[in-house]
């Protein structure tokens, strides 16, 4: 097997790789059933494979033609070799195929492995046909750990790998960007408007939790067909069914907001003022040429300034919060995006971004104080999710102080 790549993320460390046969007789000479092992994966592990020609097919694999099709057997296996003394306690192993055939006597092992492990054995996988007629195959192992091991996988090392493939095909001229979101960025009277547009390298925002992965992928695209992202506009200027209004980024109607989009309009993120993009000085070169080209998201369940910073926190690993508005405070100047840890929370639960929900529940820790915590343990955003729910009645019986009882007293008057 060929290594073609390795991905590290929340998910654990996936591992691609391809099987080239030879043609003819020349699998029984250059084979002949021997255990083939992989390069050295993730911490130290690798795989083995054992390819064979297939004795007695199942299934029996036949073609247009009625004859038989000549087909391998690949046996799968998982070796922890410099890992066997690891004390990682129980892995979990994907194995996910392309252009193979599951062995219908020998299906796909759910695997899972405790380590340290003295023994030598390897850990079978599963058994596989290929058709001769077949493409080339192509394996992927992913390896994962238990949350409660606490492993930081050290997602840098992918990261390093996407960007420098995306600057290198800028060297040939390809554009930087693939990818415009539209999110709202005002609410009043149950209705989010004024869309504004965000635009994103999907190769840069690829191998977070599977629920990302999907979205930037085609699922829950609202339009997901390759268009021309200089002259597309969003069809829909408002949204009503928008579930979420407390301490959200949303600006209310009353505040300032950066130019919303019009049909030749501008936004303050730099959409062209025409509705076509300008074109070329003095050739016959047309339009079309200057065009980037792209997939359109319409976010409706996010606002603007969310997703902009949740944006910036998939390129740099780096948020910005604002104070909570419970706090009635200004927070300090960035140039960077920045958002409310609430908002932030709320979406990193919804894409499974475990790391950044954790780090937007430690912010809102954080800024809990005698004069807010009642706001914020009564307030309805809390009652959706049981862990804030438990952080803030544990800070308030712990910080019961006498202002806490008097804002109390207050605030059952105003109910009552």
């Amino acid at each position: 097997m060929e290594k073609r790549g390795e991905h590290w993320g929340p998910a654990g460390v996936a591992s691609t790789f391809e099987i080239v046969l030879p043609e003819g007789d020349a699998l029984n000479i250059i084979y002949a059933g021997a255990t083939l092992h992989t390069d050295v994966c993730g911490f130290g592990w690798r795989f083995a494979s054992v390819i064979d020609i297939q004795r007695a097919p199942r299934p029996v694999l036949l073609g247009e033609d009625g004859n038989h099709i000549p087909s391998w057997t690949i046996s799968l296996f998982f070796d922890p070799y410099f890992m066997r003394g690891a004390e990682f306690g129980i892995i979990s192993i994907g194995t996910k195929v392309e252009h193979l055939i599951p062995d219908k006597a020998n299906a796909v092992i759910p695997a899972r492995y405790h380590l340290p492990n003295a023994g030598h054995n390897l850990h079978a996988l599963g058994v596989f046909v290929h058709p001769s007629s077949a493409s080339t195959p192509n394996i992927t192992f992913t390896v994962a750990f238990s949350p409660s091991l606490g492993l930081a996988l050290p997602r840098s090392l992918a990261r390093e790998s996407q960007l420098k493939s995306v600057l290198k095909e800028s060297l040939t001229g390809k554009d930087l960007l693939d990818m415009k979101f539209y999110a709202f960025s005002r609410f009043g009277s149950g209705v989010a408007t004024h869309p504004l547009p965000l635009f994103a390298k999907v190769s840069l925002l690829t191998g977070f939790p599977e629920d990302l992965d999907n979205l930037l992928d085609g699922g829950g695209f609202s339009e997901s067909s390759i268009v021309n992202l200089d002259i597309h506009t969003p069809e829909d200027s408002q949204f009503d069914g928008y579930g979420y209004d407390s301490d959200s980024d949303f600006e209310s109607d009353e505040e300032q907001e950066p130019e919303a989009l019009s049909s030749g309009g501008v936004s303050s993120d730099g959409e062209h003022k025409n509705s076509r993009a300008k074109s070329p000085p003095n050739n016959s070169i047309g339009v079309e040429k200057y065009l980037r080209r792209g997939r359109i998201v319409v976010l409706k369940d996010t606002a603007y300034r969310t997703w902009k910073a949740l944006l910036y926190y998939l390129y740099t690993r780096q948020i910005n919060f604002a104070p909570l508005r419970s706090e009635n405070c200004l927070g300090l100047e960035t140039e960077d995006p920045q958002c409310l840890a609430k908002s932030m929370y709320r979406l990193a639960d919804k894409l499974g971004l475990e790391e950044l929900k954790s780090s937007a529940l430690q912010y809102i820790r954080s800024r809990l104080s005698e004069d807010n915590i009642l706001q914020e343990v009564f307030s309805s955003f809390t009652s959706m999710y049981p862990t804030l729910q438990t952080l803030e009645i544990k800070f308030l019986t712990s910080n019961f102080t006498p202002k806490v009882t008097e804002n109390l007293k207050q605030m059952t008057k105003e109910i009552c």
